[in-house]
């Protein structure tokens, strides 16, 4: 089959298992201007009614203070990560082996940031509290993708979870490490756990009202986790932008 009989097949196509086609720039700036408002102005170096009030949505549904758009995850990633290892002078930043800042970014935390990556455990399976304890060099930051995607997508249980939390929370206490769960990951795994308490509440509502109203409680915990002094996070990360 040649190039031109397969992209002829392609448009033929009417399901994706990426979830959708794969669009034209023309059919994407198309879609997006027949969203837009013809009477809102235009965004200047991120100040504009759009991208306030899509800051301001964002912020109302995860219960934050504030929030800040940026292009990419990448760029939002590493701006934590950058700040939180200068705050806690300790460039080293933890994470598993098919972490998307290692396998994917070209090590771009290394070139922009001068940070160092500690790949912790195995690249087969989840990322394990007892993988953190034989990590020997000090932490600036711990990273945790949630779902971890190139091991098709698993979750750690919400208690293995937890444990490595109080974990790198204790670290912090007393060797100036801290923990993050990127916002992206934060959504996966909080979908995860919706879906679980949705299904249960569809089965059997009343014989498994308990496990129903624990669940809702650690959706919200998860949704509601988020950096100390958000506020001053965004600031700096701004002020780095300038």
């Amino acid at each position: 089959m040649d190039e031109s009989e397969a992209r002829r097949i392609y448009k033929g196509c009417t399901r994706f298992l990426s979830g959708h086609y794969r669009q034209t720039p023309q059919q994407v700036l198309s879609e997006l201007a027949a969203t837009t408002d013809a009477d809102i102005p235009g965004d200047r170096y991120g100040e504009g009614e759009i991208i306030n009030r899509f800051e301001t949505e964002v912020a109302t549904l995860l219960g934050k203070e504030v929030a800040v758009f940026m292009p990419s995850g990448t760029m939002c990633q590493q701006i934590a990560l950058r700040i939180w290892t200068d705050r806690r002078k300790i460039p080293q930043v933890a994470f598993h082996p098919t972490c998307h800042l290692e396998i994917h970014e070209q090590r771009g935390y290394q070139y922009l940031h001068r940070l160092h990556g500690v790949v912790v455990g195995s690249p087969y399976r989840l990322l394990t509290l007892e993988d953190l304890k034989n990590v020997k060099q000090p932490l600036g930051a711990l990273l945790i993708e949630l779902p971890q995607r190139e091991i098709g997508g698993q979750l750690p249980s919400w208690e293995a979870l937890t444990e490595i939390i109080a974990w790198a929370r204790e670290q912090l206490r007393m060797a100036r490490s801290i923990v993050d769960n990127p916002g992206g990951g934060l959504l996966s795994a909080t979908q995860a756990i919706g879906q679980v308490r949705a299904g249960l509440e569809e089965r059997d509502a009343a014989r498994w009202g308990p496990v129903i109203q624990s669940l809702a409680r650690g959706e919200d915990a998860a949704i509601r986790r988020e950096f100390p002094k958000a506020r001053k996070l965004i600031d700096e990360a701004l002020a780095g932008l300038t």
